[in-house]
């Protein structure tokens, strides 16, 4: 029984980058595994090898390496997690390269122009439709700010954001370990 809703609210608790290096043309098949992922956006493991690269040096990861020359050719993602109302799981979103710019644009102007972290307002997160110039449509994440917490509800927040965070940074950490470990075994 899924849960359809046309926009999520909640508390956007951490954030961070996420990469992936698809074959070229299978990133939407889900029985190809990829090239090279990265969990954290900065130390990529080579799926072939296991052998460990920084993301910002590889060639993959700089503008004009995707077919078509526009782009990149490693996915560039951002990974949400946000905290509904009434729920104590957070739910994870990853955010396409198309809503990465709307993203950072919206954190600018919500919270760090207010000097505001991100677990201190709810947010409401929906879709947009968009058209290319190939005439194929997209979707676009779009954000806005509800309200902000105060008080002893921003202290409770804060407290639980952060333990989450040093959570997912640990994990993180594990899931590259553990990576490397398998492709070393």
């Amino acid at each position: 029984n899924p849960d359809y809703a046309r926009t999520l609210e909640g508390v956007i608790l951490y954030n961070h980058s996420a990469y992936t290096l698809w074959p070229e043309g299978s990133e939407y098949d889900e029985d190809t595994k990829p090239l090279c992922s990265s969990v954290d956006g900065k130390t990529g493991i080579v799926a072939a090898t296991g052998e460990c690269i920084d993301c910002s040096m590889c060639k993959f990861n700089q503008f004009g390496s995707d077919t078509d020359g526009r782009g990149k050719a490693c996915k560039n993602m951002r990974v949400l997690y946000l905290l509904r109302s009434g729920e104590f799981m957070p739910l994870a979103i990853n955010l396409s390269p198309t809503s990465i710019s709307p993203f950072r644009e919206f954190l600018n102007q919500g919270f760090v122009f207010r000097n505001r972290a991100t677990y201190g307002s709810l947010v409401e997160i929906g879709l947009k439709r968009q058209t290319n110039p190939e005439g194929k449509d997209y979707s676009v994440a779009t954000f806005k700010r509800l309200g902000d917490f105060h008080g002893d509800q921003l202290a409770a927040v804060r407290k639980y954001a952060l333990s989450f965070r040093e959570q997912i940074r640990g994990m993180n950490r594990q899931r590259i370990e553990a990576k490397r470990e398998q492709d070393d075994g």
